[in-house]
C-alpha cells in the first residue's frame, strides 16, 4: 500500500528483452538507495522501509533499452 510504514512487496510480471533490467529506489535529493537486478521472468522481492526516515521516495524500474516505469512511494512515521 501507499503509503507504506513498513515492508513493501513488489512483483513484476514477465519481463521479455530484459538482459539488463533494474529496480532502482532514491530518495528526494537523487541519492539511490537500493539498486537490484531483475531476471527475465517474474520477479518478486521486498523492501523494508522501516529503517528509513518517513517522506517521499521515488522508484523507476528499467525493463529494456526504451521503456521504463516510475513511481512514487510516501512513507508514514
Amino acid at each position: 500500500p501507499n503509503p507504506t510504514k513498513g515492508i513493501i512487496h513488489l512483483e513484476f510480471d514477465e519481463l521479455l528483452n530484459s538482459d539488463d533490467a533494474r529496480f532502482e529506489l532514491y530518495d528526494v535529493t537523487g541519492q539511490l538507495l537500493f539498486l537490484t537486478k531483475l531476471a527475465k521472468g517474474k520477479n518478486y522481492f521486498s523492501f523494508d522501509f522501516s529503517n528509513l526516515s518517513k517522506g517521499i521516495y521515488f522508484y523507476k524500474c528499467n525493463y529494456d533499452k526504451d521503456s521504463e516505469s516510475k513511481g512514487k512511494i510516501v512513507l508514514v512515521p
